[in-house]
Order: C-alpha cells, then structure tokens, then sequence
C-alpha cells in the first residue's frame, strides 16, 4: 500500500509542479520570455537540438535538476521527439556518469560507498536479472536516478547491461513530463492564434495524456512488485 502511495504522489507532485511553474511564470510576466527563448532554440533547427541535447545530458552527470529542461522538450519538439530527446540525452549523461564512476575507483578505494549505500541489497538481483533490474529501478518513484549512476558504476553489471536497462526504464516518467510539458507549453500560448488548438483537438490531447497516465501508473506498479525486498 505504501509503494502504491509513492507512485500516485509522484504522479500528482509532476502535475503540481508543472501548474505551479506555469503560475509563477504568468504571475512574474516572464511566459512570454521563456516562449520567446524556447522559439529560438526551435529556430536553431540542428544546432539547437544538438545543444539543447548536451544540456540535458550534463544535468545528469552534474546532478542538476531538469525537471524544466523535460517540460521545454514537449514544447519544443512534441510528445514523440521531446521523449525521444530526453531519454537519449539523459542515457548519455548517465553512462558518462557510470564510466566517471568506474574509472576513480580503479584509481581508489570506492567499495566502501556501494556497501554503504542503498543498492547493497540489489546486487545479487543484478547479477540475476542483468538489465531487467536496473529498468525496474528507473521506473521506482523517488529512487535517486542521478546518483545511482555513480552508484551503479561501482557495481558488477555489465555497461551493455546497465545502458539497455537504463534505455528502456527510463521512457515511462519521461514520456509522462514530456507530455505535461507539451500540455503546458500549449497553454502558455494560448493567447498566440497560430498555436490555439480547437476544442476537439484539446480533448484528444487531454484523452491521450490521460492515456499515457494510465499506461505509467501500470508499469510503475509492475516496477514496485518486482523491487528486491
């Protein structure tokens, strides 16, 4: 029941804080700016993915926040292309991350911090399980993705094994905040008449984001039953 709990309070957490993001940016008069600057990367065609991309990837490696950065692709490029973008990205990030992890600790002492640390006990899973496991702990609300790459490093999986894990598990909560990205993007231009949707448009948009949170939640549960206890 707690495991269930975590899942809809990462859901609900996502809405609430895209809604606020978009509050705040009406409230201070800086939606116009921010869409202003997101048409310019768009603007920028190749180069502007190409940078847009590395920004992405760096947040991972440098454990920054990109939470903003997931919302800007489904403005920029759409549901498809945004979430094609972020997760490619954020797998780039974290296998630098884990190759960063992997080469200091053949320089020092590092086992000390994976037996300290909460993916102890998944080690035997993840000799067992190779990528299926780490797609499961991609898709575990709350679990620290950005610092288990380092984590991760200093553990036996195999890099084929932690980069298709980490390709697969990372496309449901991404798919999920690109969308509300792409939703929010929209209602920041409402007021721009080459962007208005109409009616019908915004309820198979609405359908299809209800859809798509649907098909999250059931995964997240199916990732929840299957942690290591």
């Amino acid at each position: 029941m707690k495991k269930e709990k975590g899942i809809y309070i990462t859901l609900v957490a996502s809405i609430a804080l895209v809604s606020a993001v978009l509050v705040v940016l009406k409230l201070t008069g800086f939606d116009e700016q921010v869409i202003q600057f997101l048409e310019w990367v768009r603007s920028s065609g190749k180069a502007g993915q190409v940078v847009f991309f590395i920004v992405v990837a760096m947040t991972v490696v440098l454990l920054l926040p990109a939470v903003v950065l997931t919302m800007a692709a489904g403005y920029l490029y759409g549901v498809v292309g945004g979430s094609i973008i972020i997760v490619f990205a954020e797998t780039l990030g974290a296998f630098v991350a884990f190759i960063v992890s992997r080469q200091l600790q053949k320089h020092y002492e590092l086992g000390f911090l994976r037996h300290r640390s909460v993916l102890e006990k998944w080690e035997n899973a993840l000799a067992s399980h190779g990528w299926r496991i780490i797609a499961i702990l991609r898709m575990i609300p709350f679990f620290p993705f950005k610092l288990s790459n380092y984590y991760f490093g200093l553990t036996p999986v195999t890099t084929r094994n932690y980069l298709l894990g980490t390709l697969v598990g990372l496309w449901p909560i991404s798919v999920f905040n690109v969308y509300l990205g792409s939703i929010a993007g929209d209602l920041m231009s409402l007021g721009n008449s080459s962007s208005q949707r109409t009616p019908l448009q915004w309820f198979m948009y609405l359908f299809g984001f209800l859809v798509v949170a649907g098909v999250v939640l059931a995964l997240l549960k199916y990732a929840q039953r299957r942690v290591p206890e």
